[in-house]
């Protein structure tokens, strides 16, 4: 029986949202679990002891590795004090008996680097010849260009000029060609005329107009001869202008592939220039590249040097400053290591 009442009570809540527990409850709930987790914890000593023991663990491990990091950047700093002392050293011909080794090497390394230098020069003397030589190339090739063109310019005005000429008699001789059809077709209207005249007026009319007709006609004729014959001049003046203009294209066609021959020859003779400077310029820097792996090998060797006269630099009043660096430095280090191995 209660079972049944407990079913119906859960079914009634599950119906009813609303009949849950409010949501102050579950927070008050969790407050209450989180002050008995403090309270265990400040009861329990063996707890407390292991965090204490892991939070100084990992304090202790982060010293560690900060004083690691420093005594590294404190080497660093040492190393590039002892390659400055080595440089200083080398140049100053300092201690010159001892060493011998280290300075054997550096010899070798400055000697190496002097004939790249001097063929680094070489190459460099080539590159501005050639430069030279491209910028006269460019030059000379811009004045012959200059010149077919000043020859070009009047020849392209002329033969535009007979052009325009040409297209004036065309002009011409179409309308004299009309003009002779004209009257062509005027001749033959009256030379029918007359034949209808012939068959059609009295005999008494007839010489009368029939002598005024072939007088017209006669008129006529001339004016088709006269404008035959300005054809035919036309004509030959067309045939004359046409040879000029063939004789001037002819001469353009000769500039212009003039021009475009020099052009082709001057870029031939510009892409061989340029291919010796880009060789060239590939040769330098190859050197340039072997000069730094040269300039990078002296490095550990000044370093090597200095570290050979590091206990007797205070002794020498010039390379105090270097003394005075590696004495602080050094002290540093003393100082970080004790504190390292402390931990």
């Amino acid at each position: 029986m209660h079972l049944r009442e407990l079913d119906e009570l859960m079914v009634l809540l599950d119906s009813n949202p609303s009949a849950g527990l409010p949501y102050w409850i579950f927070w008050f709930l969790v407050c209450v679990i989180l002050l008995l987790l403090i309270f265990i914890f400040l009861r329990d000593r063996n707890l407390r002891r292991k965090l204490n023991e892991f939070f100084f663990g990992a304090r202790k491990q982060f010293a560690k590795l900060r004083l690691q990091v420093r005594i590294r950047l404190e080497e660093k700093k040492k190393t590039q004090v002892l390659k400055e002392l080595g440089e200083e050293i080398w140049r100053g011909k300092f201690w010159p008996n001892r060493g011998k080794g280290i300075r054997g090497k550096l010899e070798v390394i400055e000697k190496k680097k002097e004939k790249i230098k001097d063929q680094t020069q070489q190459i460099e003397k080539k590159i501005f010849t050639l430069k030279q030589r491209l910028a006269e190339i460019e030059h000379h090739f811009q004045l012959i260009q200059t010149e077919l063109e000043q020859e070009l310019v009047p020849q392209r005005e002329q033969l535009t000029a007979l052009r325009q000429q040409e297209e004036e008699v065309v002009k011409e001789i179409t309308s004299l060609h009309h003009r002779e059809e004209e009257l062509m077709r005027q001749i033959n209207s009256l030379r029918q005329e007359i034949k209808l005249q012939d068959e059609a007026d009295p005999e008494e009319e007839l010489p009368a107009k029939k002598n005024q007709l072939e007088k017209i006609l006669s008129q006529l004729i001339e004016k088709k001869q006269a404008a035959r014959g300005l054809v035919r001049l036309k004509l030959e003046q067309k045939e004359a202008l046409g040879k000029k203009m063939e004789t001037i294209g002819e001469r353009i066609e000769s500039l212009e592939k003039k021009k475009t021959n020099t052009s082709r020859e001057i870029n031939n003779k510009k892409e061989k220039i340029l291919l010796q400077i880009s060789r060239l310029e590939g040769d330098k820097e190859k050197l340039l590249k072997t000069y730094e792996k040269l300039q990078q090998e002296k490095q550990p060797l000044f370093v090597s040097l200095g570290e050979l006269f590091e206990d007797e630099v205070g002794t020498e009043t010039s390379l105090m400053l270097y003394a005075h660096q590696l004495e602080r430095i050094n002290r540093n280090l003393k100082e970080m290591k004790h504190q390292l191995k402390q931990l």
